[in-house]
């Protein structure tokens, strides 16, 4: 079984059944959201730096790289929870009509037997068969 998930604006392929696909978007949205917390505390963390000591001669080269750093950094995108993410939209056309004839026999012979016609036994011969859509048969 194959699973693919349009999520975050990104398509995610698993290869895996129902229930597990289940449980690894649930930790993979779990892990999306701690790695953003994370990612904006640290941001926090060193922005609170650069607002103290940024005007200070002393640590204004220090402030000055933690800057750089963020600026550096490749910021996350807060993830959707699964609860509220936007869902896309498929639109699939109608199918085709298909015909009522599903299958069509004309003067056809249903048997057994080796290669030659004197050795070939057949049940029916002459058959004329039609299967409408819709029909329910059993062939034994």
């Amino acid at each position: 079984t194959a699973i693919a998930e349009i999520r975050d604006q990104k398509l995610h392929y698993f290869r895996c059944g129902y229930r597990k696909f289940m449980e690894e978007r649930q930790e993979r949205v779990e892990r999306a959201q701690r790695e953003y917390i994370a990612q904006q505390k640290e941001i926090a963390h060193l922005q609170s730096y650069i607002d103290r000591f940024g005007a200070k001669a002393n640590l204004a080269a220090s402030a000055q790289s933690r800057k750089k750093k963020i600026e550096k950094m490749d910021v996350l995108d807060a993830p959707d929870s699964l609860q509220n993410g936007r869902k896309p939209k498929l639109v699939l056309p109608a199918p085709p009509k298909c015909r009522s004839d599903m299958v069509m026999l004309e003067k056809a012979r249903i048997g057994w037997g080796g290669g030659s016609s004197s050795e070939r036994s057949w049940m029916y011969d002459n058959l004329d068969l039609t299967v409408n859509r819709g029909m329910r048969m059993v062939i034994l």
